[in-house]
């Protein structure tokens, strides 16, 4: 999973920088299979990039058949 999110988000043109992460513990592993902390420099290149063809493909076509639950947050920092 996190080769295929460095390879699907890596020619996402709004994105200004990502990190994928692995669980650190069993305690996060129990509920987690992949953390994708994704950074844009404004609020307004979001959209663009939820519906660029490389994210839908990697969120439609490779992780919903994978997972049982995506979280997805937006925060201002």
């Amino acid at each position: 999973m996190i080769d295929e999110a460095r390879r699907a988000l890596a020619c996402i043109p709004s994105i200004a920088s990502f990190e994928v992460g692995a669980p650190a513990d069993a305690h996060a592993e129990a509920a987690w299979d992949i953390c994708l902390r994704v950074r844009f420099a404004s609020i307004d290149d979001v959209e663009p990039y939820r519906l660029h063809p490389a994210h839908r493909a990697f969120v439609d076509e490779f992780l919903k058949p994978r997972v049982e639950v995506i979280k997805a947050w937006n925060f201002l920092v």
